[in-house]
């Protein structure tokens, strides 16, 4: 017959190990974060679902308990501050771990080249690497708009 006092004991760490802070890294947040996902789409709220399926998430041993989020667009990083304390909150809760902290980031397209939509987007982007076009445009009285 088992000692009851043994089963106390088992019990009683069984708990303690539940209770336990789960590690800040990429998989945990990252599934936490996937589980919010779903219930704010299973809820109704597609709007702040495409807000959190457009987010890139960076979290490493490196970053201790900060979780980086970072979004492409101006429009999904100021809708996702919108309801950052809540997602916050039940990311904490989850992890067991109230030190869990957010920076939410705007990707920086500096570095990107801009899209070529207009005729003279195409004119200064040829002229950019034919500078003789230029000069024909002015001894020719050409306009790029006809």
């Amino acid at each position: 017959m088992p000692d009851l006092n043994a089963i106390k004991q088992q019990a009683k760490e069984k708990v303690n190990a539940d209770d336990q802070a789960l590690p800040v890294n990429y998989e945990n947040v990252k599934k936490c974060w996937d589980e919010f996902c779903i219930a704010k789409k299973s809820q109704g709220f597609t709007d702040e679902f495409v807000t959190l399926s457009n987010a890139i998430i960076e979290s490493n041993s490196e970053l201790g308990d900060l979780v980086i989020v970072e979004f492409d667009y101006q429009d999904n990083h100021d809708h996702f501050l919108t309801f950052k304390d809540e997602y916050l909150k039940q990311l904490r809760r989850k992890m067991r771990n109230d030190s869990v902290l957010f920076e939410v980031r705007l990707k920086d397209r500096s570095n990107e080249k801009s899209k070529i939509f207009t005729d003279e987007d195409k004119f200064k982007y040829i002229a950019e690497k034919y500078p003789n076009l230029n000069d024909l445009q002015k001894r020719l009285g050409l306009d790029f708009e006809y």
